[in-house]
């Protein structure tokens, strides 16, 4: 009878060290999946340099430029070339280069 009891418990042990390791790499797969979704979302939300790239002409989004405080929302005209914002201001000719970063406009969920 005990040859049996130390046969399951073997096995037992074995099966616990199975699951201990499982756990730990289904952990580090866990890790590395909301790692990528930070990185994804950090590289969505940044701030990109108007010298990188420029929006879609017609389309609102948030701008500051050296003299900001906070963010304006703005629409960019390539045509001008120039950038209008809600509240009334135009960066064009000597100002064009104050606007310095834009990001997107997130918009709220639907729930």
């Amino acid at each position: 009878m005990s040859e049996w009891n130390e046969e399951l418990t073997a096995l037992s042990d074995g099966y616990a060290a199975k699951v201990e390791e499982n756990a730990y790499f289904q952990a580090c797969s866990e890790v590395l999946q909301l790692r990528a979704e930070i990185e994804r979302l950090q590289a969505e939300r940044r701030w990109i340099p108007v010298s990188e790239r420029l929006p879609e002409y017609g389309h609102a989004v948030l701008i500051m430029t050296t003299t900001s405080v906070v963010p304006r929302i703005g629409v960019h005209s390539p045509t001008i070339p120039q950038w209008a914002t809600t509240d009334g201001l135009y960066y064009h000719g000597n100002t064009y280069s104050l606007v310095t970063h834009w990001q997107e406009m997130t918009r709220p969920d639907a729930s």
